[in-house]
Protein backbone atom coordinates (compact mmCIF):
# COMPACT_ATOMS: atom_id res chain seq x y z
CA UNK A 1 0.00 0.00 0.00
CA UNK A 2 1.33 3.42 -0.89
CA UNK A 3 2.30 5.79 1.87
CA UNK A 4 -0.34 8.33 0.81
CA UNK A 5 -3.04 5.70 1.01
CA UNK A 6 -1.86 4.61 4.47
CA UNK A 7 -2.01 8.18 5.74
CA UNK A 8 -5.44 8.71 4.20
CA UNK A 9 -6.76 5.48 5.77
CA UNK A 10 -5.31 6.43 9.16
CA UNK A 11 -6.89 9.89 9.06
CA UNK A 12 -10.23 8.45 7.94
CA UNK A 13 -10.31 5.93 10.83
CA UNK A 14 -9.21 8.63 13.28
CA UNK A 15 -12.01 10.92 12.10
CA UNK A 16 -14.57 8.15 12.62
CA UNK A 17 -13.28 7.59 16.16
CA UNK A 18 -13.50 11.29 16.94
CA UNK A 19 -17.07 11.45 15.63
CA UNK A 20 -18.05 8.53 17.85
CA UNK A 21 -16.37 10.04 20.91
CA UNK A 22 -18.00 13.42 20.35
CA UNK A 23 -21.38 11.75 19.85
CA UNK A 24 -20.94 9.81 23.08
CA UNK A 25 -19.97 12.92 25.02
CA UNK A 26 -22.95 14.83 23.66
CA UNK A 27 -25.37 12.03 24.48
CA UNK A 28 -24.06 11.76 28.05
CA UNK A 29 -24.19 15.52 28.40
CA UNK A 30 -27.79 15.59 27.18
CA UNK A 31 -28.77 12.89 29.67
CA UNK A 32 -27.17 14.80 32.53
CA UNK A 33 -28.91 18.05 31.54
CA UNK A 34 -32.28 16.32 31.28
CA UNK A 35 -32.07 14.33 34.53
CA UNK A 36 -33.12 16.51 37.47
CA UNK A 37 -33.05 14.00 40.33
CA UNK A 38 -35.08 11.38 42.19
CA UNK A 39 -38.56 11.97 43.57
CA UNK A 40 -40.63 9.55 45.66
CA UNK A 41 -44.39 9.47 45.10
CA UNK A 42 -46.25 7.88 47.99
CA UNK A 43 -49.82 6.78 47.22
CA UNK A 44 -51.55 6.91 50.58
CA UNK A 45 -53.16 3.80 52.14
CA UNK A 46 -53.77 0.50 50.33
CA UNK A 47 -54.79 -3.08 51.07
CA UNK A 48 -57.15 -3.41 54.01
CA UNK A 49 -56.52 0.27 54.78
CA UNK A 50 -58.67 1.94 52.17
CA UNK A 51 -58.50 5.38 53.79
CA UNK A 52 -61.57 7.60 53.66
CA UNK A 53 -64.45 6.50 51.47
CA UNK A 54 -67.78 7.52 50.02
CA UNK A 55 -69.84 4.54 48.95
CA UNK A 56 -67.69 2.43 46.64
CA UNK A 57 -65.17 5.24 46.14
CA UNK A 58 -62.05 4.67 48.25
CA UNK A 59 -59.17 7.03 48.93
CA UNK A 60 -56.58 4.30 48.29
CA UNK A 61 -57.85 3.69 44.76
CA UNK A 62 -57.80 7.38 43.81
CA UNK A 63 -54.39 8.09 45.33
CA UNK A 64 -52.85 5.26 43.31
CA UNK A 65 -54.31 6.67 40.08
CA UNK A 66 -53.05 10.16 40.93
CA UNK A 67 -49.62 8.72 41.79
CA UNK A 68 -49.31 7.21 38.31
CA UNK A 69 -50.56 10.43 36.67
CA UNK A 70 -48.00 12.38 38.68
CA UNK A 71 -45.25 9.90 37.83
CA UNK A 72 -45.90 10.47 34.12
CA UNK A 73 -45.76 14.26 34.44
CA UNK A 74 -42.63 14.32 36.58
CA UNK A 75 -40.81 11.93 34.26
CA UNK A 76 -41.69 14.09 31.27
CA UNK A 77 -40.04 16.95 33.14
CA UNK A 78 -36.77 15.11 33.75
CA UNK A 79 -37.20 13.49 37.16
CA UNK A 80 -36.74 9.84 38.02
CA UNK A 81 -39.79 8.73 40.00
CA UNK A 82 -39.97 5.95 42.57
CA UNK A 83 -43.39 4.82 43.76
CA UNK A 84 -43.81 3.43 47.26
CA UNK A 85 -47.00 1.60 46.27
CA UNK A 86 -47.43 0.08 42.81
CA UNK A 87 -50.73 -1.74 43.28
CA UNK A 88 -53.86 -1.82 45.44
CA UNK A 89 -51.96 -3.86 48.02
CA UNK A 90 -50.43 -2.38 51.16
CA UNK A 91 -46.70 -2.59 51.80
CA UNK A 92 -47.07 -4.39 55.14
CA UNK A 93 -49.36 -6.67 57.11
CA UNK A 94 -50.57 -3.83 59.33
CA UNK A 95 -50.47 -0.02 59.42
CA UNK A 96 -47.20 0.15 61.35
CA UNK A 97 -45.28 -2.22 59.10
CA UNK A 98 -46.80 -0.54 56.03
CA UNK A 99 -45.50 2.86 57.11
CA UNK A 100 -42.09 1.43 58.02
CA UNK A 101 -41.75 0.00 54.51
CA UNK A 102 -42.55 3.40 53.02
CA UNK A 103 -39.89 4.92 55.25
CA UNK A 104 -37.32 2.37 54.06
CA UNK A 105 -38.02 3.20 50.42
CA UNK A 106 -37.71 6.95 51.01
CA UNK A 107 -34.46 6.66 52.94
CA UNK A 108 -32.96 4.25 50.40
CA UNK A 109 -33.73 6.58 47.50
CA UNK A 110 -32.70 9.76 49.35
CA UNK A 111 -34.94 11.83 47.04
CA UNK A 112 -35.04 15.54 46.33
CA UNK A 113 -38.54 15.43 47.78
CA UNK A 114 -41.33 13.00 48.66
CA UNK A 115 -44.91 13.78 47.66
CA UNK A 116 -47.45 11.77 49.65
CA UNK A 117 -50.82 11.72 47.90
CA UNK A 118 -53.98 11.64 50.03
CA UNK A 119 -57.70 12.44 49.91
CA UNK A 120 -59.61 14.35 52.57
CA UNK A 121 -63.07 14.09 54.11
CA UNK A 122 -64.98 16.45 56.39
CA UNK A 123 -68.31 16.61 58.23
CA UNK A 124 -69.40 19.58 56.12
CA UNK A 125 -69.91 18.82 52.44
CA UNK A 126 -69.16 22.46 51.58
CA UNK A 127 -65.44 22.18 52.38
CA UNK A 128 -63.30 21.48 49.32
CA UNK A 129 -60.02 22.18 47.58
CA UNK A 130 -56.45 20.86 47.36
CA UNK A 131 -54.39 21.43 50.50
CA UNK A 132 -50.73 20.90 51.33
CA UNK A 133 -49.28 19.77 54.66
CA UNK A 134 -45.70 19.86 55.92
CA UNK A 135 -43.96 18.72 59.12
CA UNK A 136 -44.77 20.48 62.39
CA UNK A 137 -41.12 21.41 62.96
CA UNK A 138 -41.56 23.95 60.12
CA UNK A 139 -38.32 22.71 58.57
CA UNK A 140 -39.99 22.47 55.19
CA UNK A 141 -42.67 25.08 55.69
CA UNK A 142 -41.38 27.09 52.72
CA UNK A 143 -41.64 24.00 50.51
CA UNK A 144 -45.24 23.57 51.59
CA UNK A 145 -46.11 27.21 51.01
CA UNK A 146 -44.59 27.23 47.52
CA UNK A 147 -46.47 24.04 46.59
CA UNK A 148 -49.73 25.40 48.01
CA UNK A 149 -49.38 28.73 46.21
CA UNK A 150 -48.72 26.92 42.94
CA UNK A 151 -51.75 24.67 43.38
CA UNK A 152 -53.87 27.65 44.39
CA UNK A 153 -53.02 29.48 41.17
CA UNK A 154 -53.33 26.47 38.87
CA UNK A 155 -56.12 24.40 40.46
CA UNK A 156 -58.00 25.98 43.37
CA UNK A 157 -58.51 29.27 41.56
CA UNK A 158 -60.01 27.52 38.55
CA UNK A 159 -62.22 25.01 40.31
CA UNK A 160 -63.29 26.66 43.58
CA UNK A 161 -62.43 30.31 42.91
CA UNK A 162 -60.06 30.49 45.89
CA UNK A 163 -56.38 31.34 46.13
CA UNK A 164 -56.23 31.86 49.89
CA UNK A 165 -55.88 28.24 51.04
CA UNK A 166 -52.85 27.91 53.31
CA UNK A 167 -50.33 25.11 53.70
CA UNK A 168 -50.45 23.68 57.21
CA UNK A 169 -47.96 21.99 59.52
CA UNK A 170 -48.75 18.81 61.39
CA UNK A 171 -47.36 15.77 63.15
CA UNK A 172 -47.34 13.30 60.26
CA UNK A 173 -45.11 10.23 60.08
CA UNK A 174 -44.44 10.52 56.35
CA UNK A 175 -43.21 14.13 56.63
CA UNK A 176 -40.78 13.30 59.45
CA UNK A 177 -39.46 9.83 58.60
CA UNK A 178 -36.54 11.13 56.55
CA UNK A 179 -34.06 13.98 56.54
CA UNK A 180 -35.17 14.82 52.99
CA UNK A 181 -38.16 17.12 52.28
CA UNK A 182 -41.61 15.56 52.31
CA UNK A 183 -45.05 17.04 51.67
CA UNK A 184 -48.57 15.67 51.87
CA UNK A 185 -50.94 16.79 49.13
CA UNK A 186 -54.60 16.26 50.05
CA UNK A 187 -56.09 16.25 46.57
CA UNK A 188 -59.67 17.08 47.49
CA UNK A 189 -62.58 16.11 49.72
CA UNK A 190 -64.64 12.99 49.10
CA UNK A 191 -67.31 14.60 51.26
CA UNK A 192 -67.75 17.24 48.55
CA UNK A 193 -69.54 15.98 45.45
CA UNK A 194 -67.75 18.34 43.07
CA UNK A 195 -64.32 17.42 44.39
CA UNK A 196 -65.18 13.73 44.14
CA UNK A 197 -66.25 14.05 40.51
CA UNK A 198 -63.05 15.88 39.69
CA UNK A 199 -60.81 13.29 41.32
CA UNK A 200 -62.59 10.49 39.43
CA UNK A 201 -61.77 12.28 36.17
CA UNK A 202 -58.49 11.30 34.51
CA UNK A 203 -58.23 14.66 32.72
CA UNK A 204 -58.46 16.47 36.06
CA UNK A 205 -55.93 14.17 37.68
CA UNK A 206 -53.51 14.97 34.85
CA UNK A 207 -54.12 18.69 35.32
CA UNK A 208 -53.53 18.36 39.07
CA UNK A 209 -50.37 16.35 38.41
CA UNK A 210 -49.06 19.10 36.14
CA UNK A 211 -49.69 21.62 38.92
CA UNK A 212 -47.81 19.49 41.47
CA UNK A 213 -44.93 19.08 38.99
CA UNK A 214 -44.82 22.85 38.54
CA UNK A 215 -44.85 23.17 42.33
CA UNK A 216 -41.82 20.87 42.60
CA UNK A 217 -39.97 22.94 40.00
CA UNK A 218 -40.90 26.16 41.80
CA UNK A 219 -39.58 24.78 45.08
CA UNK A 220 -36.15 24.04 43.66
CA UNK A 221 -36.03 27.09 41.39
CA UNK A 222 -36.55 29.15 44.54
CA UNK A 223 -33.98 26.96 46.35
CA UNK A 224 -36.41 26.52 49.25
Amino acid sequence: MRRGNVIFTFLFVLSLCLVNVVGLVLSVSQVNIYYKGNIVIDAGHGGIDGGVSDGNVKEADITLKIAYNLKDELEKDGYKVILTRHSKDALGEDKKSDMEERKKIINKVNPLITISVHINKFTSSNVRGVRVFYDDTNKYKTHGEIMQNTINSMINKKYINRVDLKAQGGDYFITKCSSTPSLIVECGFLSNENDKKLMLSNSYRIELSKAITTGVNNIFDNKA
